[in-house]
């Protein structure tokens, strides 16, 4: 079962700003992670990083720790979308009707909460039922944001797309990641092979979210995937 900071809880209960701060500030390596992706576009890294760490705060007041999503996954799709918006917008044709551009931003809105309710990404007509419109008007939506994507964002559209060969677990066994398995593993152990499998990142990324080095995330990650490695080949160990 995904672990939940239970600072969620207390914050959906209280609203605390303490809280929010918080969290805030032990996630704010996961924003500039997702940031640094984006650097030499043309785009100051502060400003990226400003883009980020907005849409982190956005994610931590949306964020629902009885939806059982973990909160990085959620996060760090919140954040990578909301970069990408930010370079659209830049780039945004004056030719596209007005109407469309804001049902653009109404669908990104549904598409996240929906995404955190149903545990994965919705459909066009589900998200057209979430706003009460027709299913091509979202699609027509949907396509024209697409269509003023940079060729650059393209290259890593896929989540958590860049820079995967300097990882020489790139392609584990999906068992490998099975939750009774990472019960047998540290904490730091399970986060690392949480970020780096379930949420995408590469290992310099992993580092700038734990605030370690490269080579501490590469020595954890060996050492959690060799002991999930023995415990597949021998659930009894």
């Amino acid at each position: 079962m995904t672990s939940i900071d239970p600072r969620f809880r207390e914050l959906a209960r209280t609203n605390s700003s303490r809280l929010r701060e918080e969290l805030v500030l032990d996630n704010r390596g996961l924003a500039y992670a997702f940031a640094r992706r984006y650097r030499d576009r043309g785009v100051p890294m502060d400003d990226l990083r400003q883009v980020a760490v907005e849409a982190l705060i956005r994610a931590i007041d949306r964020f629902d720790p009885e939806r059982g999503l973990r909160f990085s996954t959620f996060a760090g799709r919140t954040i990578d979308g909301e970069i990408k918006q930010y370079f659209r917008d830049r780039t945004w044709d004056v030719h596209v009707p007005r109407s469309v551009r804001q049902l653009t931003s109404k669908v990104r809105s549904a598409n996240d909460e929906l995404t955190q309710q149903l545990g994965r990404s919705p459909t066009a007509a589900e998200i057209a039922a979430s706003l009460d419109v027709a299913v091509s008007d979202v699609v027509l939506a949907l396509d024209a944001a697409s269509a003023y994507r940079t060729e650059t964002l393209d290259v890593d559209d896929r989540f958590g797309g860049a820079s995967r060969d300097e990882d020489q677990f790139a392609r584990v066994d999906a068992a490998v990641t099975a939750p009774q398995l990472l019960e047998l593993l540290t904490g730091d152990e399970r986060r690392v092979v949480e970020l780096r499998f379930l949420d995408g990142l590469v290992q310099s990324e992993i580092g700038e979210v734990l605030g370690v080095s490269q080579m501490q995330v590469s020595r954890l990650l060996q050492r959690a995937l060799n002991r999930l490695r023995s415990a597949a080949r021998d659930p009894n160990e």
